[in-house]
């Protein structure tokens, strides 16, 4: 519900906050009771007769307590706001997540390819450029697929970088060929270099400029759906074409995340918020939103956790 509500709160261009459970403490009481109880009767036939009750009685209760306390300081905001790093991307790749829903996630740019990046901010007001980085994205799922791709990880002398690996040249042809154009990688070439230091060259070196947790939240969250009302009352920035018709997010966001809204309160949500007077909801069967809040989820912990080394 946190993750979901600083979603919407970015689309409002408000501050998003987060706050951990920095401890649990619980009280617990006993109590005991005991007593004795008469009751007398009286008959025609039978002398007064009285009859001793004795009684106990125990009662137990428990109170827990929970605390919470913001995240903020200087270490969880750098982990915010710096780019994730290459060991990251291999992690999420390596766990069976769909490279293209990764990629299009973390990757701001992959060589001349722009993935949206203007969306990794508060809300433009000029339409992103993405759509040959889709299409490179959608390419490598193919042939991850197919199990024709290989990421490794490759200490190198200056920095770290990625080795990609395709195997098969012969199989699934029409998209290896259209991942090298997109790219100007070598029509030849099997084994690519993947790499966050832009001032590196030679062949088949791909630079990638990955986002940080902050920018991911930020281009998540323009796949979150705003009352009419609040649109007229100029609550959220309207992006528009160069010739001035509306920008329509599901386009850059549609079948990957998508959160609902309405005054009433849906009954088959995932997850839910009240935040302005409206629901802001992911439903409860829309699997594909439901994969990538996932991802955002584990994005998150990795980031504002402790980091772990890599074997390459």
């Amino acid at each position: 519900e946190q993750l979901l509500l600083n979603l919407v709160r970015l689309r409002y261009r408000d501050n998003p906050y987060f706050v951990e459970v920095s401890g649990i403490t619980s009280q617990q009481s006993i109590g005991g009771s005991a007593g004795i109880g008469t009751d007398f009767s009286v008959s025609s036939d039978v002398p007064l007769r009285s009859v001793v009750r004795p009684s106990l009685g125990m009662t137990y209760s428990q109170t827990p307590t929970v605390v919470l306390s913001p995240l903020s300081g200087e270490a969880f905001v750098r982990k915010l706001i710096s780019p994730l790093s290459l060991e990251a991307l291999l992690h999420l790749t390596r766990s069976g997540w769909s490279i293209a829903r990764v990629l299009t996630l973390i990757l701001d740019r992959v060589g001349t390819l722009r993935n949206a990046p203007s969306a990794a901010g508060p809300t433009p007001a000029h339409a992103p450029t993405f759509a040959e980085f889709q299409k490179f994205a959608l390419d490598l799922r193919a042939l991850q697929q197919a199990d024709l791709l290989n990421l490794s990880y490759e200490h190198g002398k200056e920095q770290p970088s990625l080795i990609l690996e395709v195997r098969g040249q012969n199989e699934l042809h029409e998209p290896l060929e259209r991942l090298r154009k997109l790219l100007g990688l070598s029509q030849d070439g099997l084994r690519y270099t993947l790499t966050q230091d832009i001032k590196r060259t030679g062949k088949d070196v791909v630079p990638l400029r990955l986002r940080s947790v902050r920018s991911i939240l930020f281009f998540l969250a323009h796949g979150v759906d705003v009352p009419k009302v609040h649109r007229l009352a100029g609550l959220v920035t309207t992006t528009r074409y160069p010739d001035g018709r509306s920008f329509d997010w599901s386009d850059l966001l549609g079948g990957l995340f998508h959160v609902r809204t309405r005054r009433d309160e849906p009954m088959a949500a995932y997850v839910k918020i009240r935040y302005r007077d409206h629901y802001y909801y992911i439903a409860d069967n829309d699997l594909e939103t439901k994969s990538t809040f996932m991802l955002l989820t584990e994005i998150f912990n990795m980031q504002a956790g402790q980091g772990v080394a890599i074997a390459s």
